[in-house]
Protein backbone atom coordinates (compact mmCIF):
# COMPACT_ATOMS: atom_id res chain seq x y z
CA UNK A 1 0.00 0.00 0.00
CA UNK A 2 1.50 3.40 -0.84
CA UNK A 3 1.57 6.26 1.42
CA UNK A 4 -0.88 7.78 -0.12
CA UNK A 5 -3.24 5.40 0.06
CA UNK A 6 -2.69 4.80 3.53
CA UNK A 7 -2.88 8.63 4.37
CA UNK A 8 -6.28 8.33 2.59
CA UNK A 9 -7.20 5.91 4.60
CA UNK A 10 -6.86 7.44 7.77
CA UNK A 11 -8.34 10.57 6.74
CA UNK A 12 -11.49 8.55 6.26
CA UNK A 13 -11.47 6.97 9.62
CA UNK A 14 -11.22 10.70 11.20
CA UNK A 15 -14.83 10.92 11.42
CA UNK A 16 -14.73 7.94 13.98
CA UNK A 17 -11.89 9.27 15.94
CA UNK A 18 -12.22 10.45 19.54
CA UNK A 19 -9.83 12.56 21.65
CA UNK A 20 -9.70 11.00 24.92
CA UNK A 21 -9.16 12.57 28.07
CA UNK A 22 -5.82 11.98 27.82
CA UNK A 23 -5.02 13.52 24.51
CA UNK A 24 -4.49 10.19 22.87
CA UNK A 25 -6.78 9.66 19.69
CA UNK A 26 -8.27 6.16 19.46
CA UNK A 27 -11.24 4.61 17.63
CA UNK A 28 -13.88 3.33 20.12
CA UNK A 29 -16.17 0.47 19.49
CA UNK A 30 -18.91 -1.35 21.32
CA UNK A 31 -18.16 -4.22 23.08
CA UNK A 32 -20.53 -7.38 23.11
CA UNK A 33 -22.43 -7.60 26.50
CA UNK A 34 -22.25 -11.29 26.29
CA UNK A 35 -18.40 -10.95 26.58
CA UNK A 36 -18.41 -8.60 29.38
CA UNK A 37 -21.01 -10.59 31.71
CA UNK A 38 -18.87 -13.78 30.91
CA UNK A 39 -15.71 -12.24 31.95
CA UNK A 40 -17.23 -10.78 35.17
CA UNK A 41 -18.94 -13.98 35.70
CA UNK A 42 -15.67 -15.35 35.75
CA UNK A 43 -15.04 -13.90 39.62
CA UNK A 44 -16.95 -16.03 42.26
CA UNK A 45 -18.37 -15.06 45.10
CA UNK A 46 -16.91 -15.48 48.69
CA UNK A 47 -18.40 -18.49 50.80
CA UNK A 48 -21.24 -17.02 53.32
CA UNK A 49 -19.99 -17.40 57.13
CA UNK A 50 -22.45 -18.88 59.49
CA UNK A 51 -23.18 -18.16 62.99
CA UNK A 52 -25.52 -20.69 65.22
CA UNK A 53 -28.73 -19.83 66.31
CA UNK A 54 -29.30 -20.81 69.56
CA UNK A 55 -32.76 -19.79 69.02
CA UNK A 56 -33.63 -22.02 66.43
CA UNK A 57 -30.33 -24.54 67.19
CA UNK A 58 -28.88 -24.56 63.50
CA UNK A 59 -26.52 -22.37 61.65
CA UNK A 60 -27.72 -19.30 59.82
CA UNK A 61 -25.92 -17.12 57.03
CA UNK A 62 -23.93 -13.81 58.35
CA UNK A 63 -23.91 -11.77 55.33
CA UNK A 64 -22.88 -8.93 57.91
CA UNK A 65 -19.38 -10.64 59.30
CA UNK A 66 -16.91 -7.68 58.16
CA UNK A 67 -14.66 -10.63 56.57
CA UNK A 68 -17.66 -11.35 54.20
CA UNK A 69 -18.22 -7.67 53.98
CA UNK A 70 -14.63 -7.48 52.92
CA UNK A 71 -14.23 -10.01 50.12
CA UNK A 72 -17.67 -9.17 48.81
CA UNK A 73 -16.19 -5.65 48.07
CA UNK A 74 -13.35 -7.42 47.04
CA UNK A 75 -15.08 -9.39 44.43
CA UNK A 76 -16.72 -6.80 43.02
CA UNK A 77 -13.73 -4.92 42.31
CA UNK A 78 -12.16 -8.08 40.29
CA UNK A 79 -15.11 -8.24 38.64
CA UNK A 80 -15.20 -4.39 37.58
CA UNK A 81 -11.55 -4.98 36.93
CA UNK A 82 -12.43 -7.80 34.47
CA UNK A 83 -14.78 -5.49 32.48
CA UNK A 84 -12.76 -2.62 32.48
CA UNK A 85 -10.13 -5.20 31.16
CA UNK A 86 -12.36 -5.89 28.24
CA UNK A 87 -13.47 -3.20 27.47
CA UNK A 88 -10.41 -2.08 27.22
CA UNK A 89 -9.17 -4.70 24.89
CA UNK A 90 -11.86 -4.67 22.42
CA UNK A 91 -13.23 -1.27 22.63
CA UNK A 92 -10.41 1.01 21.93
CA UNK A 93 -8.79 1.32 18.76
CA UNK A 94 -5.51 3.45 19.34
CA UNK A 95 -5.41 5.31 16.22
CA UNK A 96 -1.39 5.88 16.39
CA UNK A 97 -0.58 3.10 18.31
CA UNK A 98 1.97 2.75 21.43
CA UNK A 99 4.22 5.58 21.98
CA UNK A 100 7.96 4.96 20.98
CA UNK A 101 9.04 7.12 23.93
CA UNK A 102 9.24 4.54 26.52
CA UNK A 103 8.52 7.81 29.49
CA UNK A 104 5.22 6.64 30.10
CA UNK A 105 6.82 3.08 30.75
CA UNK A 106 9.31 4.49 33.47
CA UNK A 107 6.69 6.19 35.21
CA UNK A 108 4.93 2.91 35.59
CA UNK A 109 8.00 1.34 36.84
CA UNK A 110 8.53 4.01 39.35
CA UNK A 111 5.08 3.08 40.66
CA UNK A 112 5.94 -0.43 40.67
CA UNK A 113 9.01 -0.25 42.65
CA UNK A 114 6.95 2.07 45.12
CA UNK A 115 4.45 -0.82 45.91
CA UNK A 116 1.32 1.22 44.08
CA UNK A 117 0.84 -1.18 40.95
CA UNK A 118 2.22 -4.56 40.11
CA UNK A 119 3.16 -5.15 36.65
CA UNK A 120 4.34 -8.77 37.08
CA UNK A 121 1.59 -10.10 35.14
CA UNK A 122 2.65 -8.59 31.89
CA UNK A 123 5.29 -8.69 29.39
CA UNK A 124 6.55 -5.13 28.66
CA UNK A 125 8.45 -6.68 25.99
CA UNK A 126 5.28 -8.59 24.03
CA UNK A 127 3.68 -5.77 21.78
CA UNK A 128 0.23 -6.79 22.32
CA UNK A 129 0.82 -6.57 26.05
CA UNK A 130 2.43 -3.84 25.72
CA UNK A 131 -0.24 -2.07 24.20
CA UNK A 132 -2.84 -3.24 26.37
CA UNK A 133 -1.16 -1.55 29.14
CA UNK A 134 -0.49 1.46 27.79
CA UNK A 135 -3.97 2.05 27.22
CA UNK A 136 -5.11 0.45 31.00
CA UNK A 137 -2.97 2.63 32.63
CA UNK A 138 -2.24 5.66 30.28
CA UNK A 139 -4.88 5.94 27.32
CA UNK A 140 -8.11 5.70 29.14
CA UNK A 141 -8.82 7.80 31.93
CA UNK A 142 -12.40 7.43 33.99
CA UNK A 143 -14.64 9.57 31.74
CA UNK A 144 -13.68 7.54 28.55
CA UNK A 145 -14.36 4.75 30.22
CA UNK A 146 -18.04 5.34 30.27
CA UNK A 147 -18.33 6.90 26.92
CA UNK A 148 -16.98 3.06 26.15
CA UNK A 149 -18.80 1.41 28.66
CA UNK A 150 -22.54 2.62 27.72
CA UNK A 151 -21.27 1.78 23.75
CA UNK A 152 -21.22 -1.37 24.82
CA UNK A 153 -24.51 -0.80 26.70
CA UNK A 154 -22.87 -1.93 30.14
CA UNK A 155 -25.89 -0.77 32.83
CA UNK A 156 -25.49 2.47 34.79
CA UNK A 157 -24.79 0.62 37.44
CA UNK A 158 -22.34 -1.65 36.71
CA UNK A 159 -20.48 1.09 34.73
CA UNK A 160 -20.63 3.76 37.78
CA UNK A 161 -18.70 0.72 40.04
CA UNK A 162 -16.34 -0.45 37.60
CA UNK A 163 -15.57 3.58 36.94
CA UNK A 164 -14.50 3.92 41.17
CA UNK A 165 -12.56 0.96 40.58
CA UNK A 166 -10.82 2.56 37.44
CA UNK A 167 -10.43 5.78 39.91
CA UNK A 168 -8.39 3.34 41.92
CA UNK A 169 -11.24 4.66 45.00
CA UNK A 170 -10.65 0.99 47.31
CA UNK A 171 -10.91 2.81 50.16
CA UNK A 172 -14.38 1.78 52.16
CA UNK A 173 -15.51 1.84 55.72
CA UNK A 174 -16.60 -1.50 56.82
CA UNK A 175 -16.06 -0.81 60.26
CA UNK A 176 -18.85 -1.83 62.75
CA UNK A 177 -20.87 -2.41 59.99
CA UNK A 178 -21.10 -6.62 61.29
CA UNK A 179 -20.92 -9.01 63.81
CA UNK A 180 -17.43 -11.25 64.64
CA UNK A 181 -17.64 -14.98 63.25
CA UNK A 182 -20.21 -16.70 65.23
CA UNK A 183 -21.90 -13.70 67.16
CA UNK A 184 -25.41 -13.04 66.06
CA UNK A 185 -25.91 -10.52 63.67
CA UNK A 186 -28.71 -7.65 64.97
Amino acid sequence: MTREAIDVAKSKDKSNVVTLSTGVEAILTPVASTLIQDVMSEVQDPPVPTWFNKEKEIDEPNYLHPDYVRAMEQAERKRSDAALDAVILFGVKLVNGVPEDDAWIKQLRYLEKRGRINLDAYDLDDEFEREFVYKRYVAVAGDDFNLIAQLSGVPGAERARARTTFHGDEERDTAGQAPAEGERPD
